[in-house]
């Protein structure tokens, strides 16, 4: 049997919480709830928006500063120790529930069980997980046991264990980060005049987004695979 490359561990150090914070940076379009373009006009601000959101839930389950109920996983190399991939879940005070805020694995250690192990791990201390992930992620998480149910915005819901009414969870409210903040005048101070136009171009987009993964999700539950539902959307 060949040796694992990774362990997780939910104590995190400084190093840890860097290292996925560098990893959001990487993936944000996946982790994003929005339909971005890599190198579009908006990319800087919105790769901002998951790190600085990112950053502050790990440094919260570092910490507990602010008493939210925040727990985070960081897969490690076992031979350099460095993090190949992180979650992020977040619950409310005495459940049993729990959502999936983010996770991500390096891309040179996906296939190798990253995400189940970590996941594995997260359903061993909750009855009920709730994330939402772009389409084209659905059926990684169908693999690990998760349905959807559902759309928010521009992802599909999905869902692992029992079907019953859940807390309110308790969240940062990032609109009021001054980090952000920042970026955002950034953005507005380098695109000028063409700003305004930019961000409607981009709601424009999430709208279109929207009504299109409604669509992918009405299909796949009228009994269409995955493949044939995605067809609609490229």
């Amino acid at each position: 049997m060949a040796q694992q490359l990774f362990s997780i561990t939910y104590s995190l150090t400084q190093r840890d919480i860097d290292q996925a914070v560098r990893l959001s940076k990487l993936y944000y379009t996946d982790l994003i709830q929005k339909l971005v373009k890599p190198y579009g006009p908006t990319s800087s601000l919105c790769s901002s928006q998951v790190e600085i959101e990112v950053r502050a839930y790990l440094e919260e389950a570092l910490t507990g500063f602010h008493g939210l109920c925040v727990e985070a996983l960081v897969a490690k190399e076992v031979s350099t120790n460095d993090v190949v991939g992180f979650a992020i879940a977040l619950s409310a005070p005495g459940s049993t529930d729990c959502g999936l805020n983010y996770a991500a694995v390096r891309k040179d250690f996906r296939r190798q069980g990253v995400l189940r192990v970590m996941l594995e791990s997260i359903k061993s201390k909750y009855s009920f997980i709730g994330l939402s992930c772009h389409p084209d992620k659905v059926p990684y998480y169908e693999a690990l046991g998760f349905r959807a149910d559902g759309t928010v915005f521009v992802q599909v819901s999905m869902s692992w264990g029992e079907d019953k009414p859940h807390p309110m969870m308790n969240t940062f409210d990032m609109g009021r980060s001054d980090e952000l903040q920042m970026c955002t005048q950034s953005f507005l101070k380098l695109h000028g005049a063409k700003a305004e136009a930019i961000m409607q171009n981009l709601g424009d987009v999430q709208i279109k987004r929207m009504e299109d993964v409604k669509a992918y999700y009405q299909r796949r539950n009228d009994g269409l695979s995955h493949e044939h539902a995605m067809a609609y959307l490229r």
